[in-house]
């Protein structure tokens, strides 16, 4: 995570969230540099817009990026993991909402 002899997100500040996948904080939290954050918070599978649930606005937030554009979630909307955002992934978070 070195640049140039620098830690990469050496000017941000240790309370911003970083976001890491499910399963890994305690991992983060225990290895240098990300250690150093206070505010390591792991991706619920199928939370689209990082609220902490998997809920009918995770829908809508995909259905905003399919129809629309709106990236305001691209990072977060690859629900299935094939490396693109497409209504196989409105159904993934069906699924996870159903608990199938």
């Amino acid at each position: 995570m070195e640049y140039g002899g620098n830690f990469v997100f050496s000017n941000v500040p240790t309370s911003a969230n970083i976001y890491v996948p499910v399963g890994t904080g305690e991992l983060y939290r225990a290895t240098s540099p990300w250690s150093r954050f206070t505010n390591i918070i792991e991706l619920v599978d199928g939370d689209v817009n990082v609220d902490g649930a998997v809920t009918s606005t995770d829908v809508t937030s995909l259905y905003n990026y399919l129809l629309d554009g709106d990236e305001t979630y691209l990072a977060t909307g690859d629900v299935d993991g094939d490396g693109s955002i497409t209504a196989a992934d409105i159904t993934a978070i069906y699924n996870i909402i159903l608990g199938n």
